[in-house]
C-alpha cells in the first residue's frame, strides 16, 4: 500500500474502513484487529514518517479505522449495556485461562508442530541470509502475522483485568495469522519438503479434526442426554436446567430434551422477546415442582445432587437447593462428558 498510487490508495482505505464497519456490525470482538493492524501499520511506517506519502498513508489507516469502529458503535454501546451475559467468565476459568493461547489451533500438539515448522524455517532462512542466497524469511509477513497473533489476546487479557471479556472463542480471529505463517514456512521449504511438513501438520491435526465432528467434539454431547431421555421418560416428566447454559440444550434435536417442558419457563422467545425465553422466579419453580411426579434435571461441568439454581455469573441465585423440602427425592443420574442428567422423582412415603 505504501507504493500504491494515490487513487487506488484511497479506493483501498474506503475499502477497508467499510470492512471494518461491517465486521464490528457482525462481531465486535472482530475490531479487536483494529489494534493489531495498528501495529503493523507502525511498524511498516517507522522508517520513513518524515516522507509525506508514507504520513498519508498513516493518517488515511487511521481515517478509515476510525469511521469504520465509528460506524460500528452503536453495536459497542449495545454490547457493553449485555455484558452480564459473559459474567460466568468470572467464576468459570474452563475457556478462558491462558493455556487456551496454545491450544487455540484446536490442539497443543497442532500449536507446536506448526511453531515448529516455523521455526526450522527462521533457521534456514537465517543460514541463506548470512551466505548471502537470499532475503531473511518472513520479512514483511511478520510485521502483518505477529500482531494479529499477539494484540487481540493481549487486549483482552489486559480489560479482563477489570472486567472478565476474555474467552477463547472470541479470539479465533488469530488462527488465519498462525495458519498464514505457517503455510509460508511450508512453502519456503521447497515442494518436497514444504509438502512433508504440510504432512506432518495435517498428521497432528487429524485426531483433533475427527474428534471434533463427533456428537461430543465440542464438549456438550447433548445427543447422548437425548437418548437417555428418549429412552426412559414418561408422559407428564418435565425438565429443569440449572445453568442458563444449559437451556439451549432442548432446541438442539426434536427428541429427548426437546420433547419436555420446561419447569421453569415463565415465557417463551417470541413473548419475551429474549432467544431463550425467560424464567419463573424461584418461588414459582418449587411451586410448579411440588406438584410434579418426574423431573429431569441437567447441570453442566458438575455435578450436584441438591441442585442450586446459578445465573448467567456462574453463581447461585440462592443459597438454599431447589428441590430443598419438596416431595420429590433423588432418583438416578447419568454422566455423559461434562453433563449430568439427573432424574428426580415423587416420593412414595
Amino acid at each position: 500500500m505504501l507504493q500504491a498510487e494515490p487513487a487506488r490508495r484511497r479506493r483501498w482505505l474506503v475499502a477497508y474502513g467499510a470492512s471494518i464497519a461491517a465486521l464490528g456490525i457482525l462481531n465486535i470482538f472482530g475490531l479487536l484487529l483494529v489494534p493489531a493492524h495498528a501495529v503493523t501499520i507502525a511498524v511498516a511506517c517507522r522508517r520513513g514518517l518524515r516522507e509525506p506519502a508514507v504520513r498519508r498513508v498513516a493518517v488515511g489507516w487511521l481515517v478509515a479505522a476510525a469511521a469504520g469502529m465509528a460506524v460500528a458503535s452503536p453495536l459497542l454501546v449495545f454490547g457493553w449495556l449485555q455484558r452480564g451475559q459473559i459474567a460466568w467468565l468470572g467464576v468459570n476459568t474452563s475457556s478462558s485461562g491462558l493455556n487456551t493461547l496454545f491450544s487455540l489451533s484446536g490442539s497443543f500438539l497442532v500449536t507446536t508442530t506448526v511453531l515448529a515448522v516455523v521455526a526450522v524455517a527462521l533457521v534456514l532462512s537465517t543460514e541463506a541470509s548470512r551466505e548471502r542466497r537470499q532475503a531473511a524469511w518472513p520479512g514483511r509477513l511478520a510485521e502483518l502475522t505477529l500482531p494479529w497473533l499477539i494484540v487481540p489476546p493481549l487486549v483482552l487479557l489486559v480489560v479482563s483485568m477489570a472486567q472478565p471479556v476474555y474467552t477463547s472463542r472470541y479470539i479465533l480471529i488469530c488462527i488465519p495469522a498462525l495458519a498464514l505463517i505457517g503455510g509460508a514456512a511450508a512453502a519456503f521449504y521447497g515442494r518436497l519438503a514444504g509438502a512433508i511438513a504440510l504432512t506432518v501438520v495435517l498428521i497432528a491435526g487429524a485426531t483433533t479434526q475427527l474428534g471434533q465432528r463427533t456428537t461430543a467434539g465440542h464438549y456438550d454431547d447433548i445427543v447422548a442426554l437425548d437418548q437417555i431421555v428418549a429412552a426412559n421418560a414418561r408422559p407428564g416428566d418435565y425438565v429443569l436446567y440449572t445453568n442458563p447454559n444449559s437451556e439451549s440444550f432442548g432446541a438442539a434435536y426434536s427428541y429427548g430434551l426437546g420433547k419436555l417442558p420446561n419447569i421453569a419457563l415463565k415465557q417463551g422467545p417470541n413473548p419475551s422477546g429474549t432467544l431463550a425465553g425467560s424464567n419463573a422466579s424461584i418461588a414459582e419453580i418449587r411451586s410448579r415442582l411440588a406438584h410434579a411426579k418426574r423431573v429431569w434435571v441437567v447441570e453442566i461441568n458438575s455435578f450436584s445432587s441438591d441442585p442450586l439454581l446459578l445465573g448467567l455469573n456462574g453463581l447461585p441465585i440462592s443459597a438454599t437447593p431447589i428441590m430443598d423440602r419438596l416431595p420429590l427425592q433423588f432418583n438416578t443420574f447419568w454422566h455423559e462428558r461434562g453433563d449430568y442428567l439427573i432424574l428426580w422423582t415423587r416420593s412414595t412415603s
